[in-house]
């Protein structure tokens, strides 16, 4: 076996550990939190408990993929893209999962009282957009589309992942308000603000070194 041959296994090996573990880890909520509370039961409200637990697994996601773009471009590890884009298709079933308990335990699966209720409150409108630019991202996701789309409309496309963060960000505040517990809301805040800051100042500095080359 030559070494070009051991350095492409090896480098397989790695990606495929690295995927199962992101399965392991993002499948865990399922595991460790959502199954024993299904087994033990959801409660006096169960429609809550599922909204509330689906909810919050999709904005810890959507945070780890936040942080996974900075450690990409500092550390200059391009294998680290594909389990970012797993790590997104895991964040969009928590988001789906979370929009489809809500269409099925609040409104009955009356898409009528769906619309209306978006249309009445501003926290679901945002939620609903969320939910919409995520699963865009999710359904182009894949080779194919970046062949299609070219790779750079692909990645500025993609980029819409930061106005999905802002949205979920400002639907929890809204479903937050009324119960005055703010703690998740600073946290997640903190946490989006700084990843949007950091891409921002990365886009900065690219834009001053092209310029000074040019």
């Amino acid at each position: 076996m030559t070494l070009r041959n051991t350095g492409r296994w090896r480098a397989r090996a790695i990606s495929g550990a690295s995927r199962g573990l992101v399965w392991v880890l993002m499948a865990s909520p399922l595991c460790l939190e959502g199954v024993p509370l299904f087994w033990l039961g959801l409660g006096p409200d169960p429609a809550l408990a599922i909204l509330k637990l689906t909810g919050i697994w999709a904005m810890w996601a959507l945070g780890v993929v936040l942080l996974l773009t900075p450690i990409q471009l500092l550390a200059s590890w391009p294998g680290l893209a594909s389990v970012r884009r797993l790590i997104g298709l895991w964040t969009f079933f928590y988001a789906a999962v979370h929009a489809l308990a809500y269409v099925a335990f609040d409104q009955g699966f009356d898409f009528t009282f769906v619309v209306a209720d978006a249309l009445a409150r501003p926290m679901i409108a945002v939620g609903w957009v969320a939910t919409l630019i995520m699963s865009w991202m999710a359904a182009t996701s894949n080779a194919a589309s970046i062949k299609a789309l070219g790779f750079r409309r692909w990645k500025h496309l993609h980029r819409g992942l930061y106005v999905a963060a802002g949205l979920a960000w400002l639907h929890l505040y809204w479903v937050h308000s009324g119960k005055q517990t703010w703690s998740d809301v600073v946290f997640f805040g903190l946490w989006f603000g700084l990843a949007l800051l950091f891409r921002l100042m990365w886009f900065a500095r690219a834009r001053l070194g092209k310029h000074a080359r040019g």
